[in-house]
């Protein structure tokens, strides 16, 4: 950034204002010594030439200051103002009117270069001595006079270079503004950039973005927001958060405290949550909405970003998916149940050969298979219809039911060439549903099964233990040597229809709502299940169960 220019600071500089302040000082010096002075005519005749010579100065600058390429031409202004105040100062030595030299090196000091200044300072300096020399001052030389003449050239030296140092000072404050102003320029316009940018990705993506403060008011919402308020038939104006919300259920309003801008604020996260958004029976739009808080230094909520998908498809096709399903088992198992039925008379037939008792056998097999996946999912259907499934608890030994469900899964494991090992105690006594818990042993035997490796292993582990808390348990582990899962896999487990990307295309078969139904059941006996997995080295299904003592109390 470039230091200012003597144009510059002339054509800021008040030129002509202080050329006539300087002239009215003048004339009122000049007009104090005259009424009190006791001057002679010769001296009033000099007095007024001193006056001339100022006024024309005064003219002069009055002139040529709206002309700043007439610089050169200024600087006469001060030389005149300087040698009129000496021919006044000649005839009124001890008038004190030095001080009025003040003004055009103010000038000097604050408009031209340094070099300038001195000449105009030594010229100053120079007119003060030079009337008090004998034969130039009307006044016999005295020691005082000379005193006077040193204070006043020491003062107008001191003011010259003050105001020059002031102009020094301020010419760099002037750069330091301008590059500060640039930075400023250059922040704002890479921010205003920026914001461009990010307005312009929010509106190319396809899911509403909406920006609230600290108090939950809407303070800007992305172009797809907007398309999805208009879908709704509602006015684009229309603030997204104002419309009522629903859970996942579409039927249990959410309260505006529990709204998900209203958890952000409050430091709740919101990821991946689903809500209805409007009235039953009116148009609306199913959201998965996750939220991300902003905080300051301090930790104190500045703003939350709200990020909604629209999955009214995905939740409309889990629904006809859900219709399909229970359709299909309805309609599968009568035929099945008669299927399994007649092939069971048939294996009782007496007379058959090995090889079509064999093949009978595998109809059989397949076909209990079958059966146990369109149970599933008329359990699954069950628990949609009815909000959850229903269990029939009454005092039970848990060990006979999985030695059981053990024999009954043998010939899989064998066709696989699975060795199944079970410790158990000799009793395991709880209270629960026994054909529900086989249900609930039998799926994590079979999957125990499926996803080992051939020539593996499954580990069935039945124990009891005290908790602090919660008193006596019952468990039962099934570990296999196993594919494993991944983190993610394993958090997802539990999820209706989900089956891990590992296994989905495989030949592996399965409906993925084996495990959801069985966490459903333990829950109902009020215990809980937990999956331990490594990839590559297996994967240990855990159920705990209130022991029987604690189940009843």
């Amino acid at each position: 950034m470039a230091t200012p220019t003597s144009r510059d600071r002339i054509e800021a500089f008040p030129v002509a204002q202080l050329q006539l302040q300087f002239t009215l000082a003048t004339a009122l010096a000049v007009t104090a010594l005259l009424v009190f002075g006791g001057t002679g005519l010769s001296q009033r005749i000099a007095i007024a030439e001193g006056i001339t010579l100022i006024a024309v100065a005064g003219l002069l600058a009055f002139a040529v200051s709206r002309s700043p390429s007439a610089q050169t031409t200024l600087l006469l202004v001060p030389a005149l103002d300087m040698v009129g105040l000496a021919v006044i100062m000649r005839e009124a030595p001890y008038g004190g009117l030095e001080t009025l030299l003040v003004f055009p090196l103010i000038w000097l000091a604050t408009s031209y270069p340094g070099r300038v200044l001195l000449a105009g300072c030594l010229l100053a300096v120079v007119l003060v001595w030079l009337v008090r020399l004998p034969g130039v001052s009307v006044e016999p030389v005295t020691v005082r006079s000379l005193l006077q003449a040193l204070s006043a050239s020491c003062a107008l030296a001191l003011a010259a270079t003050m105001t020059w140092w002031m102009r020094r000072r301020s010419d760099a404050q002037h750069v330091l503004l301008q590059r500060q102003t640039a930075i400023l320029e250059g922040a704002f316009d890479r921010s205003s950039a920026g914001e461009e940018t990010v307005r312009q990705v929010l509106d190319a993506v396809a899911f509403a973005v909406l920006a609230f403060d600290g108090a939950g008011r809407l303070v800007t919402a992305n172009r797809a927001s907007v398309q999805l308020v208009r879908a709704l038939g509602l006015p684009p104006t229309t603030d997204l958060m104002t419309l009522p919300f629903y859970r996942a259920d579409g039927f249990e309003p959410v309260a505006p405290e529990q709204s998900p801008v209203a958890r952000a604020i409050q430091g709740d996260d919101v990821d991946d949550e689903h809500y209805w958004l409007g009235h039953p029976g009116e148009a609306r739009a199913a959201l998965s909405v996750s939220t991300r808080i902003l905080r300051d230094r301090g930790g104190a909520t500045t703003s939350v970003v709200l990020v909604a998908s629209d999955v009214t498809g995905e939740f409309e096709a889990t629904q006809a998916r859900d219709d399909l399903a229970a359709s299909i088992s309805h309609e599968l198992r009568t035929p099945l149940s008669s299927i399994i039925g007649y092939v069971d008379l048939a294996l009782d037939e007496p007379g058959l050969s090995e090889q079509v008792q064999a093949h009978l056998e595998v109809v059989a097999k397949n076909a209990d298979r079958m059966l146990i996946l369109v149970n599933d999912l008329l359990a699954h259907r069950e628990r949609e219809a009815s909000g959850s499934l229903t269990v029939s608890k009454v005092p039970m030994d848990l060990v006979p039911v999985v030695r059981d469900s053990v024999s009954a899964v043998l010939p899989m494991a064998r066709d696989r060439l699975i060795a199944i090992t079970v410790d158990m105690p000799n009793e395991l006594r709880v209270l629960g549903d026994a054909l529900r818990l086989r249900q609930v042993i039998d799926n994590l035997l079979s999957n125990a099964i499926k996803y080992n490796r051939e020539g593996g292993q499954v580990e069935v582990l039945g124990t009891q233990r005290h908790d602090e808390v919660k008193g006596d348990l019952v468990e039962i582990a099934v570990s296999d040597t196993g594919r494993g899962m991944t983190p993610e896999e394993t958090r997802r487990l539990f999820e209706r229809f989900y089956r891990a990307p590992s296994v989905r295309h495989t030949a592996i078969r399965g409906s993925g709502l084996g495990l959801n139904i069985s966490r459903q059941l333990v829950d109902l006996h009020r215990g809980t299940i937990r999956v331990a997995s490594v990839p590559n080295v297996g994967t240990t299904m855990t159920v705990t169960l209130p022991a029987l003592e604690v189940a009843a109390a």
